[in-house]
């Protein structure tokens, strides 16, 4: 049987899902989750393989709320910055003059 494990999402990366291939079954396993990080337990199925008709799969990227989602994480960064390069500024002891 040929099975692929996988990251079932980059911020729970600890939980791994897999999909396996037997003869007559496609074979299932993902974790269960609670509050969607604290793992308990899995849910495993197998589909018949001539259960299976067709299969689609597509991706759409959409420029214009990529171009957004790139701005927001710049202005996002550069607030943090200037946040910290003030507070810095702040908490240093006054210099004594001579």
């Amino acid at each position: 049987m040929d099975t692929i494990t996988y990251v079932q999402s980059l911020l729970t990366f600890y939980l791994k899902g897999e999909i396996g291939a037997d003869q007559n079954f496609v074979k299932l396993k993902d974790p269960n989750t609670i509050l969607g990080f604290i793992p308990l337990g899995s849910h495993q199925e197998s589909i018949p393989i001539n259960q299976i008709t067709s299969v689609q799969s597509s991706f759409r990227m959409r420029l214009g709320k990529l171009v957004i989602g790139i701005l927001v994480a710049i202005l996002a960064i550069a607030a943090l910055f200037k946040r910290f390069r003030r507070s810095s500024s702040i908490d240093k002891p006054p210099v004594p003059m001579p």
